[in-house]
């Protein structure tokens, strides 16, 4: 369990600063049986949830949603970084939606790429309302069977 002691005196950039960094650390552990990956992390979610104010969704807050999205697993060679997302084969056993960072079995994922930092001024045109998981047990910070992602947001052009 996660103390929360310094939460509540915390900015929210600082508490959302200290999220991606456990889910950073946590996110490359591996598990026994890999559905209980957010089981054992929602003993992390559970102090947050009270100082967040926002809903869980699998790993992510839905007030940060378009930033959370933005998780990469970083693969390094001495030149490039290079970003993948998971590729789940049909005998994985579901953890989370593959929007997900903890959909990914054993990878340790990076939170904040840079990108995310510019995209965030876009954030309040982007509508992800429709955006739910259906829970595996009561615990909202717990397994989830299932979720969707609808994003709604005007197409802009930025230069990388």
């Amino acid at each position: 369990m996660v103390s929360d002691t310094g939460f509540a005196r915390c900015s929210d950039e600082k508490l959302f600063q200290k999220w991606q960094h456990l889910v950073e650390n946590f996110s490359g552990r591996r598990f026994t049986n890999s559905r209980d990956k957010l089981v054992a992390f929602s003993g992390v979610a559970k102090p947050f949830q009270q100082y967040v104010k926002s809903e869980y969704l699998a790993g992510l807050w839905r007030s940060r949603l378009v930033i959370d999205i933005l998780w990469v697993v970083p693969r390094y060679d001495t030149s490039i970084f290079i970003v993948s997302r998971p590729i789940l084969r049909s005998h994985d056993a579901y953890i989370a939606p593959t929007w997900s960072w903890a959909s990914h079995p054993s990878a340790q994922v990076a939170c904040n790429p840079p990108l995310s930092q510019r995209l965030w001024k876009w954030s309040a045109t982007i509508d992800h309302e429709r955006t739910f998981v259906d829970l595996a047990s009561e615990d909202t910070t717990g397994a989830v069977s299932g979720g969707q992602i609808c994003i709604k947001a005007p197409v802009r052009t930025i230069v990388v």
